[in-house]
């Protein structure tokens, strides 16, 4: 099993990016209205069940974490076999 939860804080501190661990609770919440709203039939979340997709397989794009970012928030999760926290990315520190 991997351990995302550090290496996404580890890459958040070394790009100077503003992250905050969202509770279990809260995270299951966000995954929920994701399913209801952008998977087939809001069933389970798995890359091939979005409505509409994109992806990059790239094993250093964590590194352009900040070009997505830039001032905005994102929340960031995964599949709960691998992690189940959510995360939000706020804005670049200055």
């Amino acid at each position: 099993m991997w351990d995302l939860r550090n290496q996404i804080l580890d890459a958040a501190k070394l790009l100077a990016i503003n992250v905050e661990e969202l509770t279990e609770e809260y995270s299951c919440t966000i995954k929920a209205e994701v399913s209801e709203n952008f998977i087939k039939g809001g069933g389970e979340i798995n890359w091939e069940n979005f409505l509409n997709k994109e992806s990059i397989q790239n094993d250093e794009a964590w590194r352009w974490v900040s070009d997505y970012i830039g001032d905005s928030e994102a929340i960031l999760f995964f599949n709960n076999d691998d992690e189940k926290l959510a995360f939000n990315f706020l804005k670049v520190k200055m």
